[in-house]
């Protein structure tokens, strides 16, 4: 099995009715993992290793999801990570100011590929500081992340655990390229959200409008070098950590 934040590709969902102001979506559920990729002189990606999975399930609001190999095949006990879980042990253990390492795979640089073996994007090692915590989520610097690299995970030494799951970077400035509203359809493999972290709030004010900006390039950097990451901690989401074990018990 695969856990990791969203990542999911989506299409139009044609059984409901689409407006240009909502438009409903459904999450593809076929996706492969590889260690190493480029692009070959057909400008198509390389298939060397490669491992299809399938999609079992997701929560949108938590931000993650969880996929199975597709086959019989088992993966390798060295490519299998366990989870910490010594939040549930020590609730109260400051993790802030802790030496982290974040394993990510920026796979949107596929697309700064022009050339054929240009050059090989595969898992990357940010090396940060985790700079404070909450209940359910670490944030760490972010300079060393970029788009793309959700799903990465999250190591504080000196453990060789993974603690969590990176899922995005926290900015100064939000784009939003369009106001029209995406609504994800209900499915045997969506869970949902009945143990969100943290309260509302309370005021009536309408949240304030997303910054647009015409500029992808000035949107990608706002998403890159600035601002922090952000991580949820895997043992802190119940019904992550149920489907985890629901599948360990039936492999």
């Amino acid at each position: 099995m695969v856990a990791c934040a969203h990542s999911l590709n989506i299409l139009i969902d044609d059984s409901h009715r689409n407006t240009k102001s909502n438009t409903h979506f459904k999450y593809l559920e076929d996706y492969w993992i590889q260690p190493l990729f480029t692009k070959n002189i057909r400008g198509e990606v390389t298939e060397d290793n490669r491992i299809q999975i399938k999609l079992f399930k997701f929560n949108v609001d938590n931000d993650w999801a969880l996929f199975v190999r597709a086959g019989d095949a088992l993966f390798e006990e060295s490519e299998i990570a366990t989870i910490d879980t010594s939040p549930l042990d020590h609730p109260h253990r400051v993790l802030a100011f802790k030496q982290t390492a974040v394993l990510h795979c920026p796979v949107s640089l596929m697309y700064g590929i022009t050339k054929a073996e240009e050059f090989t994007v595969g898992c990357q090692t940010a090396f940060v500081h985790l700079q404070a915590q909450s209940t359910h989520h670490v944030k760490y610097e972010g300079r060393d992340l970029c788009r793309g690299s959700s799903g990465g995970g999250v190591y504080v030494y000196p453990s060789t655990s993974v603690l969590g799951i990176h899922s995005e970077a926290i900015n100064e400035a939000d784009y939003d390229a369009e106001d029209a509203v995406k609504t994800i359809g209900h499915s045997d493999k969506r869970v949902g959200s009945d143990e969100d972290p943290y309260k509302s709030f309370e005021s009536s004010d309408p949240p304030k409008k997303k910054l647009k900006n015409d500029s992808e390039d000035i949107a990608s950097l706002a998403g890159g070098n600035n601002g922090l990451g952000s991580a949820l901690i895997i043992c802190k989401f119940s019904r992550l950590m149920h489907y985890i074990r629901e599948l360990e018990a039936s492999s």
